[in-house]
């Protein structure tokens, strides 16, 4: 599911089971995912802890700087980001929590 994903992140393949779909939030008649202009995509995926409890993750990938140490880092922009998670984690049911990560192809060649 993830071919990109180096080494370091292995655990991620093992942990990580998509559940197919854009992450949507039901609102009656239409279904809506969630959308941010600074997301590129966001999916819901099943996370699996260490003790073999589930839970569902919305993934949102963005291709903002996530590293707070960069040059082009803009805090304002990754909260504002953050924030409309939350907001729709409020409002779903569908993940419980959510993470912020950069398209695979962005990552550096030394991870």
């Amino acid at each position: 599911m993830w071919p990109m994903l180096g080494r370091k992140f292995k655990w991620m393949r093992r942990r990580f089971h998509h559940h197919g779909g854009a992450a949507t939030l039901d609102t009656g008649a239409t279904k809506r995912g969630f959308t941010h202009p600074l997301a590129r995509a966001a999916h819901v995926w099943s996370a699996q802890g260490l003790d073999g409890s589930e839970r569902r993750i919305l993934v949102i990938v963005t291709t903002m700087e996530l590293d707070p140490k960069r040059v082009r880092y803009d805090g304002m922009k990754v909260e504002r980001l953050s924030r409309a998670a939350k907001g729709y984690l409020a409002r779903s049911s569908e993940a419980t929590a959510f993470v912020l990560m950069n398209r695979p192809r962005d990552w550096p060649a030394s991870l």
